[in-house]
């Protein structure tokens, strides 16, 4: 008698658990924590992490750092940049066309607008 508990192949039911590895959907699974986290796979014995987990995991993951920028701007969205300590930078202000008063983000988006002013003259 194996110490291990088998999860038998889901016969339906939507996203069934599959191995990472030979990709294989209907095959039953060994539960090697007993709480269905940690999975073995029968036809090529590959150890994994079950799909429920991953997702919650990942969906953690994301709340958590969406939480820590909200906690670090003081609930305020960032739109600047970010240097190397951390702190975030205010985004660069607009320069305008000295012609036409179109607004532009970089000096070089800015070079390349006063070339269309070029080929008007």
């Amino acid at each position: 008698m194996s110490r291990f508990h088998v999860l038998p192949r889901k016969t339906g039911g939507e996203n069934p658990e599959k191995c990472p590895v030979c990709r294989t959907g209907w095959v039953n699974l060994m539960d090697i924590n007993g709480d269905g986290s940690l999975l073995a796979c029968f036809a090529c014995g590959c150890v994994f992490v079950s799909k429920a987990l991953r997702i919650s995991e990942a969906r953690g993951i994301k709340e958590q750092v969406a939480k820590q920028d909200a906690d670090k701007n003081g609930g305020k969205s960032t739109a600047g940049t970010e240097d190397m300590s951390g702190n975030v930078t205010a985004p660069p202000e607009p320069i305008k066309c000295e012609i036409c008063g179109k607004e532009v983000k970089t000096k070089l988006a800015l070079a390349g607008h006063m070339r269309s002013h070029q080929k008007a003259e």
